[in-house]
């Protein structure tokens, strides 16, 4: 007799041993595929789920891509209960003026405005599919570019901010470099 075992695809969520805050924990999808710190859309979907699924607009994920203060080099995404906005949650901003059929119907993307630092929000869109494949296909575009960039998914996955960075590790910034070997957050202030 010959017994075949396939593997589901194993997501897990671990507590994180030097927590910035209440609830902080590392989602690593498909764990046991050894994914480097590359996004994807299945991924960025799981995010999304996982933000939906808490039902607390006060629980935030957050993913770093290499050259942007990612240290370790295996995909996965931090998540926290912060009870009090983030500052770019409170920015101002605005529509950018998008070609017809680039986005799906009711999904917005907008740039903030009079804010210290360049980033794009992207909101709506009829389900979390429409809105997670329209943030995952800029993400998978920013890394085949090697452009670092930092994403914060927040309000239940119901708004997600981007922010493409310069490699400050590559320019040998040896604060960012200090920072990082902490595996300290992104700073979205």
């Amino acid at each position: 007799m010959v017994f075949t075992v396939t593997l589901q695809l194993v997501h897990v969520s671990l507590f994180n041993v030097s927590p910035i805050e209440y609830g902080h924990v590392l989602l690593i999808p498909r764990v046991l595929d050894c994914f480097p710190q590359r996004i994807d859309h299945d991924s960025f979907q799981l995010a999304m789920h996982m933000a939906k699924e808490a039902a607390d607009p006060f629980f935030r994920l957050g993913y770093n891509s290499l050259g942007a203060f990612a240290t370790i080099n295996h995909l996965y995404f931090q998540a926290y209960y912060l009870a009090a906005p983030f500052p770019v949650e409170k920015a101002e901003k605005q529509i950018i003026a998008l070609d017809k059929g680039k986005c799906p119907q009711g999904l917005s993307v907008s740039q903030l405005v009079n804010y210290p630092v360049r980033g794009l929000v992207f909101e709506g869109g009829n389900t979390i599919r429409d809105l997670s494949d329209t943030v995952a296909n800029s993400l998978v575009f920013l890394q085949n570019n090697n452009i670092p960039f930092n994403v914060l998914i927040s309000d239940c996955g119901k708004k997600i901010y981007l922010f493409s960075q310069i490699s400050k590790l590559l320019q040998g910034d040896a604060e960012v470099i200090k920072c990082a070997r902490l595996e300290a957050p992104c700073n979205y202030a």
